[in-house]
Parts: C-alpha cells; structure tokens; sequence
C-alpha cells in the first residue's frame, strides 16, 4: 500500500479552493487525528470535512457502493446537505 503524502492532500485542497472558493471539501482518505481541523484552519475555510472509507480487502468495490454506515465529521448545513446527497 501506498503512504500518502499530506502535502498532495494540501496542494489539492488549495488547487480545489483556488478554483471555487465557495466549494465544499470532502476528505475520503486515511487522515491523521486532526488533520481536518488543521487545514480548516490553515486554510480559513470551514467547509472541510472528513468522511472515512470502511471497506474491506477483497471487497472496496462493492463496500464503496453500497455503504455499510456513512459518517461525515460535521452537523452543518453543507455536511447534512452531502449526506442527503449521497444517501
């Protein structure tokens, strides 16, 4: 497996910002504890928020589809509205 590199992550959310500086940011990765909030802060921008992957080996595809639980790490407005989005 891959490491990711948290400066690819960063230099994505600042290319995604420079472009819509009204969108919402999704994190679908394996993050460190308080990287979201980090970047949230370094970048001055709130609507980032982390929604974790729960997929097993063997079966990403089929768990990436069809969900067993979906989590997103925020109660705002713009988090409820992705959640209704993808539900």
């Amino acid at each position: 497996m891959q490491e990711v590199n948290w400066n690819d992550v960063e230099e994505t959310i600042k290319n995604a910002l420079s472009k819509n500086p009204n969108i919402t940011i999704i994190v679908r990765s394996t993050v460190p504890v308080g990287f979201t909030e980090r970047v949230k802060k370094h970048f001055n921008f709130e609507d980032i928020f982390f929604s974790p992957e729960f997929l097993r080996e063997g079966k990403a595809l089929i768990d990436n589809l069809y969900p067993s639980r979906i989590i997103i790490g925020s109660k705002s407005k713009r988090a409820i509205k992705f959640l209704d989005y993808i539900s």
